[in-house]
């Protein structure tokens, strides 16, 4: 039958009923309809050759052309593998060494076996078992990851290559010619290689113990321009100039976040008017080239400029202040004739008021200020 129930039956045979004790060999000609055929025997049977309910045994389930489960891909980087096959089907797999480990696969037919790294080109089998079916085996050869390529620009000389130790490493660039090394024990092997144009395609394939990789590659980037050269500026200063590449957009970041832009003139150089900045104050530039490619970043910090001298108001014989201005926060020094020194800060409102003694008729009296030493 085609179904536990005996409702699609395949094909039936009547036996006479036997003495007590008595065999009797009846052999069944049938072509099965599926991979699943119900065999059972009743004790009566009426006119159509329909089965009892009552039987001397449950009927035996029969498996026909149980196939092969399939592996999933293994390559020798790989620490577990999948085999797939019937739903509830008992997995096996063999690996290299012999060791068997068995799996109940899922209600996907899935089941998934955790294993040590394989060597390339070594041999994996799988069987699965359903209700005392056998299945045939299938194999699976431990193959190789597409290797990698390092980065590489316009500008770049050589191209680093990683793989599995020992393999034999095939590049190819964009005009077909082909180099081939063997990894060193980093499973890395390097190739020379010049006159790379942006967009150009470079492959490469490794083969190891009679396994080909699939192909890696790698496009060539656009090279960035190296990062502009800033002038020194300082608090004095108002004006910067940036020099980059002729044409090349020059883009500034101020301290305080705001970006200024222009365009390079033919000697390379962009001035930018910033105003004043503060000592300390850090500037930043990046260049694009023509290829829409941006530089790392350069930076320089504001100095301090020259510090103007202070003013000082007249003095008589009778006064003991000495008054003027100069840079808020600057420290003011006045220096007397006979080498004293007195000192104080100007205030927020640039003027600033030192006590000395009182001077005679004629005497010289010194005034310097010092900001950020």
């Amino acid at each position: 039958s085609n179904n536990a129930t005996f409702t699609d039956i395949i094909r039936s045979e009547a036996a006479d009923s036997l003495p007590n004790g008595a065999n009797r060999l009846i052999d069944i000609d049938f072509v099965a309809k599926s991979d699943t055929t119900y065999i059972g025997l009743g004790n009566q049977s009426d006119s159509i050759g329909k089965y009892s309910k009552m039987r001397y045994f449950t009927p035996e389930l029969q498996r026909i052309n149980l196939g092969a489960p399939s592996i999933s891909p293994l390559t020798a980087r790989d620490s577990s593998v999948t085999v797939s096959g019937e739903p509830n089907a008992v997995l096996t797999i063999v690996l290299p060494n012999g060791e068997k480990i068995s799996r109940v696969a899922d209600s996907k037919g899935t089941a998934t076996f955790d294993i040590p790294k394989q060597a390339v080109g070594s041999e994996i089998t799988a069987t699965q078992a359903i209700e005392g079916a056998v299945s045939d085996a299938s194999s699976c050869i431990v193959g190789l990851n597409a290797p990698t390529l390092s980065p590489v620009d316009e500008a770049s000389l050589s191209i680093t290559i990683k793989g599995e130790v020992g393999a034999t490493i095939t590049l190819v660039l964009p005009g077909g010619t082909s180099m081939m090394k063997v990894a060193n024990t980093q499973g890395e092997a390097t190739f020379s290689i010049n006159n790379l144009k942006e967009n150009d395609v470079i492959k490469a394939t490794q083969t190891l113990n009679g396994q080909k990789s699939p192909e890696g590659s790698t496009i060539v980037q656009a090279k960035a321009a190296n990062p502009p050269t800033i002038a020194p500026f300082t608090t004095a200063d108002t004006n910067l100039v940036v020099t980059g590449e002729p044409g090349a957009k020059i883009t500034v970041l101020l301290p305080d976040g705001t970006e200024l832009s222009k365009t390079a003139g033919a000697d390379g150089k962009a001035t930018f008017n910033i105003g004043t900045q503060d000592v300390g104050a850090v500037i930043k530039a990046t260049q694009t080239g023509s290829n829409g490619k941006t530089s790392d970043s350069a930076s320089i910090t504001v100095t301090q400029g020259k510090v103007a001298a202070p003013t000082i108001n007249g003095l008589t014989t009778d006064d003991t202040t000495v008054t003027g201005t100069g840079i808020p926060g600057a420290s003011v020094k006045v220096t007397l004739e006979n080498g004293m020194e007195y000192t104080g800060i100007v205030k927020t409102d640039g003027t600033y008021s030192i006590t000395i003694p009182k001077q005679a008729f004629n005497r010289l009296v010194g005034v310097t200020q010092t900001l950020n030493n």
